[in-house]
């Protein structure tokens, strides 16, 4: 089954999948549920963070979607935006009210899946903590932002956190 038939059930969704900004604008329009899951809790929004569409995401928030969506893994948004480094929407989805601490099932914030996703890159990092993300926050084996950064051997992440 494609990941397309598997969220052929909620028209957002499948459309969000699609990169469909037209048919996307048609179902919100039909009073399509823009909050609707898939079978991993994900939302639209979601998807469009991890596909990096800007202009989707503008349209699903727009039309009432949830920043503060968590998936079955405690994911929301801003987590995923911070993992993949996409910079601009997580400026979106701060300014349209994330959660900067919110944690997934581990403990972790979207400031520690920056760090830990960093790869020498700071810009992220720079940006949660402009708009206040605790670099102390322990997840559940007690490790912070600051912590982790402060272990990985192969970049110079600490740097980010002076």
């Amino acid at each position: 089954m494609s990941e397309h038939q598997r969220h052929a059930g909620n028209e957002v969704i499948a459309c969000t999948l699609r990169r469909d900004l037209a048919s996307l604008e048609a179902a919100i329009a039909h009073d399509t549920d823009v909050n609707a899951r898939d079978g991993d809790g994900r939302a639209a929004l979601h998807h469009a963070v991890v596909n990096g569409d800007g202009g989707i995401v503008a349209k699903l928030l727009g039309a009432g979607a949830d920043v503060r969506v968590r998936d079955a893994s405690g994911w929301t948004p801003l987590h995923f935006a911070a993992a993949g480094y996409h910079i601009a929407l997580a400026k979106v989805l701060i300014e349209a009210g994330a959660d900067l601490d919110a944690e997934d099932l581990h403990g972790n914030t979207p400031l520690f899946r920056a760090t830990f996703e960093s790869r020498g890159r700071g810009n992220m990092i720079q940006l949660l903590r402009t708009y206040g993300a605790d670099a102390n926050h322990r997840n559940k084996h007690g490790v912070s932002p600051l912590g982790l950064a402060a272990t990985i051997a192969n970049y110079d992440v600490a740097k980010w956190f002076e």
